[in-house]
């Protein structure tokens, strides 16, 4: 692949899951220019209020880690001439680092530029060519094609195929239905306590089991 301009690649870690409310408390850019060489500017970064218990569990990044890094702010004329005219590239970047980083510029009186800019989001690319429908799903699980798509009863064969040979092939997801649903539903539950592991569903307190050794990793008390 030739580049006729810089390419960097982006991750960051946040305070949350929003990208025009987190903060940045760590970021990584990797630049691959045209002719071959590479550089990198990695910082943790002190967002200026407490990660919150879920996000900690997430990057493990706590605030007594990045207590005395700089902030965003004070970092951002760095990232700003790193990054330079470069496109930018990641996993998951068009819905989550991209917007946050142009949000976190805005803040500390930068223009991230997007519209001279390419994009390039390899979780895009990867769902292109790896499609995530019941005939893909029927094709993994169960070996073969679906021999008939798009009518009610033959996708309802193949849907209730795929689910019993989803069960065979991970032995570490629960075995009830109870359990099924709440682990379907797992990134909708509240935390009760730091660790996470007691969780609100619909009015019911699940615990989360963590030991291995074919128990469900899911009950209820």
């Amino acid at each position: 692949m030739r580049l006729d301009r810089p390419i960097v690649f982006i991750d960051i870690e946040a305070t949350g899951l929003n990208p025009k409310e987190a903060r940045i408390v760590e970021i990584a850019l990797l630049k691959r220019s045209p002719d071959g060489s590479e550089s990198s500017l990695t910082a943790l970064v002190n967002p200026g209020m407490p990660i919150p218990p879920d996000s900690q569990a997430v990057h493990h990044i706590s605030d007594e880690a990045v207590e005395g890094e700089p902030s965003f702010k004070d970092l951002a004329p760095r990232i700003v001439q790193f990054l330079g005219d470069a496109d930018l590239c990641g996993f998951g970047i068009i819905r989550f680092d991209v917007p946050l980083l142009e949000a976190e510029l805005a803040r500390a009186g930068f223009d991230l530029a997007l519209k001279s800019r390419r994009v390039v989001d390899s979780l895009v690319i990867y769902h292109r060519m790896e499609p995530r429908n019941l005939a893909a799903a029927h094709r993994f699980y169960c070996g073969r094609p679906m021999p008939v798509a798009h009518r009610a009863l033959p996708d309802a064969q193949a849907a209730a195929s795929v689910f019993w040979a989803q069960l065979d092939h991970y032995r570490e997801i629960p075995r009830t239905v109870g359990d099924l649903d709440f682990f379907c539903h797992e990134r909708e539950a509240a935390r009760l306590d730091p660790e996470g592991k007691f969780l609100l569903r619909a009015g019911t307190v699940h615990i989360k089991n963590d030991q291995k050794g074919g128990r469900p990793p899911f009950g209820r008390p």
